[in-house]
């Protein structure tokens, strides 16, 4: 009797050996495609809805000397995304808008051009530059970063102010808008 439940228990096994050998045999085939769309981004700063600021504090005595005056609230990150396929890759062009929201005195009509404003690129990654005072100004494109058609790029610009004229005393406020963007 014995050796006729040693005999079922060996069938069992057996056939549940076969069975695995069976699944392990299937033909299983992988097809792996990105499907998410290419996309472009720019960050400038922090992110996110925030404004990053830049300061300038001028003392009388330095005003209108001609010595450029650093800004004093440090460097501001911008960072470019592209993401896209060999096959398709884009093309993408980075420009400021340095006229739309000039510098203006917040007591008085009072301006500042901002091409008085110049900035320098920590790795020249992005180029260094003045604003000149127009509304697409180009700055660089994609295909004077890399090649790649997938990439991230990153750069801390500072901020001068050229402090080459006389201006009225006061707090100046205005902005410039980059723009990251593909045909």
């Amino acid at each position: 009797m014995q050796k006729r439940h040693s005999q079922g228990l060996l069938t069992a096994v057996l056939a549940g050996l076969l069975l695995w050998s069976a699944v392990a045999d299937a033909d299983i085939r992988f097809n792996l495609k990105d499907k998410a769309p290419p996309e472009i981004k720019i960050r400038v700063g922090s992110g996110g809805n925030n404004t990053s600021t830049v300061s300038f504090t001028l003392d009388p005595g330095q005003l209108g000397n001609g010595t450029p005056i650093a800004s004093s609230s440090g460097p501001i990150r911008i960072q470019l995304e592209i993401r896209s396929t060999a096959a398709n890759p884009l093309a993408c062009t980075l420009t400021v808008d340095s006229l739309s929201d000039p510098l203006k005195n917040t007591a008085s009509s009072t301006t500042i051009p901002f091409s008085e404003i110049s900035w320098t690129a920590d790795e020249e990654l992005i180029p260094s530059g003045i604003f000149q005072e127009t509304m697409d100004q180009y700055i660089i494109d994609s295909q004077s970063l890399t090649n790649n058609p997938t990439f991230r790029v990153s750069d801390r610009l500072t901020f001068s102010y050229a402090n080459s004229s006389m201006i009225e005393a006061g707090s100046y406020e205005g902005g410039v808008v980059y723009t990251w963007a593909a045909p």
